[in-house]
């Protein structure tokens, strides 16, 4: 029989009982983590939408010249008139709000797949309505709306 100090290592039945616990844990985990991660893309597409429609405008109050925010599908995108010919440019490139964060873009209650901003920074013409963004991916949604000249009013909007 060997003496406690020769014995070296782990026994099997301690190592599976390791496993064992260390299984039992990710698994309860797991639930938990699929959550945060539809959580955390919801709120970066959202973020994303509000923050293409402040680059708008921005854009258009700094160059003078009207700037649209668009929404084709699940992208999102803004053009800026920059001369008098009417040539525009992509100042910000679509964003495929699917293939990156998995998320689904929906319109709702009067939302504009076009929204253009007048060299002032305002919508023109105003919106017939506040519209609604909505987001959804898996079991949660979330939503963010513009108020009829074009400002973002801000997550979770009650109409």
């Amino acid at each position: 029989m060997p003496s406690l100090q020769s014995r070296r290592g782990f026994t099997l039945i301690e190592l599976l009982t390791v496993v064992t616990i260390v299984s039992g844990i990710a698994l309860l985990a797991a639930p938990k983590f699929t959550s945060l991660t539809e959580r955390s893309a919801l709120r970066s597409a959202r973020q994303q939408v509000e923050s293409a429609i402040a680059t708008a405008r921005a854009s258009a109050i700094q160059k003078g010249r009207e700037s649209t925010f668009w929404v084709q599908g699940n992208r999102i995108g803004v053009r800026t008139v920059i001369n008098d010919a009417g040539a525009t440019m992509n100042t910000l490139p679509g964003i495929p709000l699917d293939s990156s964060l998995g998320v689904t873009l929906s319109l709702a209650g009067g939302a504009d797949t076009v929204i253009v901003f007048s060299p002032r920074g305002f919508a023109t013409p105003r919106l017939g309505a506040i519209g609604r963004l909505r987001f959804s991916r898996g079991s949660r949604t979330d939503s963010t709306c513009i108020s009829m000249v074009g400002q973002v009013i801000g997550q979770g909007c009650v109409q």
